[in-house]
């Protein structure tokens, strides 16, 4: 019950992330407060609620609404459509019942997972996860050019 409860902390302080944040690219949205840690800016809009909040907004869209302002939002929001236009190709592509097929299907569900965990962290900040994104995403449009490379 936790994770759907708006008065427990971590998710009240996510809810307001999402609401200053929305109130900083209103006052920014063309080229937003740029690619830097929030924190003493957010503080001028509201009293965070826990102790990390504000250094980053904990949501990958709100984040590059804010940081990049509208154009270098729209860029990440085609950067995030192409990735799965990249893998659904593979999918599509892949023989039934194959290697490719499999993985593809993996990478495409992989890919879901790291937009539903976006909309709660800021996943596309962390660079330990966009190496594995990258890679799992240059492995869907590699797929293509492998298929029966190796017998």
């Amino acid at each position: 019950s936790h994770i759907v409860d708006i008065h427990e902390e971590s998710n009240a302080s996510r809810v307001q992330m999402i609401v200053t944040g929305w109130k900083m690219f209103l006052d920014r949205p063309v080229f937003g407060w740029g690619d830097i840690g929030l924190r003493n800016f957010y503080t001028t809009y509201v009293t965070p609620l826990t102790p990390g909040e504000g250094g980053h907004l904990h949501n990958n869209f709100m984040e590059a609404l804010v940081t990049l302002g509208l154009p270098g939002f729209c860029a990440v929001l085609y950067l995030f459509v192409m990735m799965f236009v990249v893998i659904r190709r593979a999918a599509r592509g892949a023989a039934k019942g194959s290697f490719r097929a499999a993985l593809s299907t993996g990478l495409l569900a992989a890919t879901v997972g790291f937009h539903v965990l976006g909309l709660f962290e800021y996943n596309f900040g962390d660079h330990e996860v966009m190496v594995l994104v990258w890679f799992l995403t240059g492995l869907a449009a590699a797929a293509p050019a492998t298929e029966g490379a190796v017998s």
